[in-house]
């Protein structure tokens, strides 16, 4: 059940393992150091302990707050404190210049619209086809949208290492950039961005003024209001990987199969864990790779495995987290199996 676990195959990895650990702390029968900070941040976040939890424990929260504790404390990983110096500094968690975000983009962005589309750190300086792929399709289906010139962080890979206080800074600001363009809806590819801002943000900052919504549901909405018609036959057999942040803890499944299964010629397979059920694919938000790449890679070969054993030609996600972690663990499993993004799929359907 737990990635992390099936990974190492200590307990103590576990969600099990580490409520003992922070019941331990509570009570005073363990002292705080540097191999209990280990245990406790070597997470993907997936969620699959609090769904299968037969005590409906919140399991992720408790999570957090020991993370938090352990940040006050002065004790975090030194990687992640790392993420946090790049965000700090280039207001991304890659350190890569604030100027790259959008150097993609072929034109300017607009300073309004009725959408906004809210690229994230990892569409938009680690995989700009994903970014590319949803402008287009945006714009193919008449949609009013513009872009942040100025987007910063949503701040989820710091929330998630126990940063709240600068987490909660980065939600501020977006919101407020967010705020002058006017829009009534953000859209997001990235389901980190998309948890952070619809459970997150009111949480730190009270009620927001826009719906938010991930593109998967946004394009499910323009298929059924006949804005979007995929034309081109795919003729191949697709597996669908369900990121863990816009399934388990979003609850979004049915959209984006009923966007592969009304792309002409395609074949939708599934893996035999999907859904609810389906393994996460190590990539943890940014964290776990950054400071755990090994765990990382083998969560993420063993769901590249899953997926051939589809017989599937393509295996499709809608997170650009999972998409990278899924191309590093191709280079290291020499597995064949392509890997895309939904809307790459509806891009090439629609040329």
């Amino acid at each position: 059940m737990c990635p992390v676990n099936e990974v190492n195959g200590f307990q103590s990895y576990s969600a099990k393992g580490k409520l003992v650990l922070a019941s331990a702390l509570l009570d005073g029968r363990l002292k705080y150091n540097e191999e209990i900070v280990k245990h406790v941040f070597m997470c993907s976040d997936c969620g699959a302990c609090e769904q299968n939890c037969f005590f409906f424990l919140e399991l992720g929260d408790i999570s957090s707050a020991l993370k938090a504790d352990l940040v006050e404390r002065g004790l975090s990983m030194k990687d992640h404190m790392l993420m946090l110096q790049n965000a700090q500094k280039t207001d991304n968690i890659f350190g890569q210049p604030h100027e790259k975000r959008l150097q993609w983009l072929a034109e300017k962005p607009k300073k309004k619209g009725e959408t906004v589309y809210f690229v994230g750190c990892t569409t938009s300086l680690a995989r700009t086809r994903i970014a590319k792929a949803n402008c287009n399709v945006m714009k193919s289906s008449g949609l009013d949208f513009t872009l942040l010139e100025q987007e910063k962080c949503c701040g989820f890979p710091l929330l998630s290492i126990g940063q709240i206080e600068f987490a909660k800074a980065f939600a501020k600001y977006n919101v407020e950039q967010i705020e002058r363009t006017g829009a009534k809806r953000v859209v997001f590819s990235c389901p980190g961005c998309y948890r952070m801002f619809q459970k997150e943000y009111p949480k730190l900052l009270g009620p927001l003024p826009f719906e938010a919504v991930h593109t998967t549901e946004l394009y499910e909405e323009l298929l059924d209001e006949g804005q979007l018609t995929p034309k081109r036959k795919l003729s191949f057999a697709v597996t669908y990987h369900d990121p863990c942040h816009l399934g388990r803890h979003m609850n979004v499944y049915d959209s984006p199969r009923k966007i592969l299964e009304n792309i002409p010629g395609l074949k939708l397979v599934e893996m035999t864990r999907n859904r609810e059920s389906a393994y996460c694919c190590g990539a943890g938000g940014g964290n776990l790779p950054q400071a755990f790449p090994e765990v990382a890679a083998s969560i993420a070969v063993a769901r590249l495995k899953e997926a051939t054993k589809t017989d599937a030609q393509l295996l499709a996600s809608a997170c650009p987290a999972c998409i990278s972690n899924f191309m590093l663990a191709k280079k290291r499993s020499k597995t064949g199996i392509g890997i895309k993004d939904v809307a790459e799929l509806v891009l090439e359907t629609l040329r």
